[in-house]
C-alpha cells in the first residue's frame, strides 16, 4: 500500500490537478512577463514526467524503458489537455503549450541523463 502511495499516487494527482485547473475559464494570473504560460507548462510537464518515470521504475516489466514511456504518456497528457481546454468556454487549445509541455517532458531525459553520468547509482 505505501508504494502505491509513494509511487503511484503523485502522477495522478498532478494530472487531475492538471485537468482541474485546465478547465477553469480564462483563469486570471499576473502576466509578469510574455511567455510566462510556457515555462509554467514546461516546468509541470517536467514534473509529470518525473513523477511517471519513476511509477515505471517500480514495474520489471516496463523499468528498462521508463523515460520513453513517460514522455509519451507526457505528451499525450499535453494534447489531451489542449483538446479538452476547446471545450472550456474562454479557452482555446493551443499547439505552442503543447509543445511547451513536449519540451519539459524531453528536459527531463536530458536532466536524467545528465544525473546518471554525474551520479551514477551504485
Amino acid at each position: 500500500m505505501k508504494k502505491i502511495i509513494f509511487y503511484y499516487l503523485p502522477p495522478i494527482v498532478l494530472v487531475i490537478a492538471i485537468y482541474f485547473v485546465s478547465g477553469i475559464s480564462a483563469p486570471k494570473l499576473p502576466q509578469l512577463f510574455y511567455g510566462k504560460d510556457k515555462i509554467l507548462h514546461f516546468g509541470v510537464y517536467f514534473v509529470l514526467t518525473y513523477l511517471t518515470a519513476r511509477a515505471f521504475s517500480q514495474t520489471e516489466k516496463y523499468a528498462s524503458r521508463k523515460i520513453l514511456f513517460a514522455i509519451l504518456i507526457t505528451m499525450l497528457y499535453g494534447a489531451f489537455d489542449e483538446i479538452h481546454q476547446s471545450f472550456v468556454p474562454l479557452r482555446r487549445p493551443d499547439i505552442f503549450d503543447w509543445i511547451s509541455d513536449s519540451l519539459g517532458a524531453f528536459a527531463f531525459l536530458y536532466f536524467d541523463r545528465l544525473r546518471n553520468k554525474y551520479f551514477p547509482k551504485k
